[in-house]
């Protein structure tokens, strides 16, 4: 189990993504130094192997096996969109576009 509570969460969460858009994709060789470089900056060094553990399952997820080498991968896209009347503004953490077949549309899925 990963430890969360050795940090606050939103510290937690940004220590997160800031090493998913740095680290070396598909196997993530870099991913102690970098998380271990942002832990410290954030002021959260003892968060360090949670933020590891996070990335290690994120990196070798089904979802995304496989598919680093298949296309190019965009980290922390920023969107702007309408839904039920309000303004959403966010970050895609990885956005990995689909394959387009021959008789397809070009499109991604989020």
């Amino acid at each position: 189990m990963i430890d969360v509570g050795s940090a606050p969460p939103l510290e937690l969460g940004d220590a997160f993504h800031r090493v998913m858009e740095m680290v070396s994709l598909p196997e993530g060789e870099d991913l102690e130094q970098i998380a271990a470089a942002i832990c410290a900056e954030a002021g959260i060094a003892g968060a360090t192997n949670g933020v590891v553990e996070m990335a290690r399952l994120c990196l070798a997820s089904e979802l995304l096996r496989g598919r680093y080498e298949q296309s190019i991968v965009h980290r922390e896209v920023p969107f702007v969109t309408a839904h039920d009347g309000r303004v959403l503004i966010g970050r895609i953490d990885l956005l990995i576009p689909e394959p387009v077949k021959s008789n397809e549309t070009a499109g991604v899925r989020i």
